[in-house]
């Protein structure tokens, strides 16, 4: 327990009048360059009074640590990536998923990709990880990193959707799933736009057959009739009729209301992203 205000800060230049190449450590090659200063475990804990400046988090294990969502993170603290690199993630989610590996299968899975936990270090499981991206994601709001904060709140939905604590239903799971497939939780705005331009190309494929009464139109007539109903744009076509069937007009509702909603979904996961 921090009696007082302690904090771990990584200098960006260095020290006056001090030759880092006479620094040496143990395991080093002689004249290899002067580590990032590191934090390498924050169990068993209280992070009250604790500050952190721009130190190295990626190996980082935080389980067990008190008072997470007060450790003030300052500067430009790094954490370890995903495996694409795409998100901040926590050393235990790495330990966590390269345990999920399944052995059996002749083709790894991208699991495999994920840092393994070092001997004699106890892995967390879903739901203790959906705790400590909550509690972390609060302390980066509080410090204003709302970018990174994204990222945390990214991982907190991904271990709650993996999790099934609380005995959720069929229904709210589904949810869930949907939310990370079209939206990723709202924070991929490339996702919505993706499944936007899907839905048009599948209701143009549908109106094509079933949106007007006689033969099937054009797919490029249909098409441009769908990009006219999900847009309200003035797109003109020769050979789509004047009347549609009510199932044609079930997917110009179905479009009236996708359209919107994809649209503000892709700006929220803009505004998640750059906000400040």
């Amino acid at each position: 327990m921090f009696t007082g205000p302690v904090t771990v800060h990584a200098l960006q230049t260095a020290v006056d009048d001090v030759d880092e190449a006479t620094i040496t450590w143990d395991g080093a090659e002689p004249g290899a360059p002067t580590p990032r200063v590191r934090v390498v475990s924050l169990r068993d804990t209280d992070a009250e009074r604790l500050v952190l400046t721009d130190v190295d988090l990626s190996q980082c294990r935080f389980a067990g640590m008190q008072h997470l969502e007060k450790v003030t993170l300052d500067g430009r603290c790094r954490f370890a990536t995903d495996p694409r690199g795409t998100r901040q993630v926590l050393a235990e989610e790495h330990h966590w998923r390269a345990a999920k590996t399944r052995p059996r299968t002749r083709r790894p899975r991208r699991a495999t990709r994920w840092r393994a936990a070092p001997d004699g270090v106890a892995m967390v499981d879903a739901a203790r990880l959906e705790v400590l991206y909550r509690k972390l994601r609060k302390a980066l709001e509080d410090s204003k990193n709302e970018p990174g904060a994204a990222d945390f709140y990214y991982g907190e939905m991904q271990m709650r959707r993996h999790s099934g604590r609380g005995g959720r239903g069929f229904a709210e799971r589904a949810l869930m799933w949907t939310y990370w497939l079209v939206a990723g939780y709202g924070l991929r705005a490339w996702r919505a736009l993706a499944t936007l331009a899907v839905l048009v190309a599948l209701i143009a494929v549908a109106v094509k057959y079933a949106g007007f009464p006689g033969k099937p139109v054009p797919y490029i007539d249909a098409l441009l009739y769908s990009l006219r109903s999900a847009f309200l744009i003035n797109v003109k076509t020769t050979t789509v009729p004047d009347t549609i069937t009510r199932w044609g007009e079930v997917f110009r509702i179905l479009l009236r209301i996708a359209v919107p909603l994809l649209l503000g979904l892709a700006g929220l996961a803009i505004r998640n992203r750059v906000k400040r």
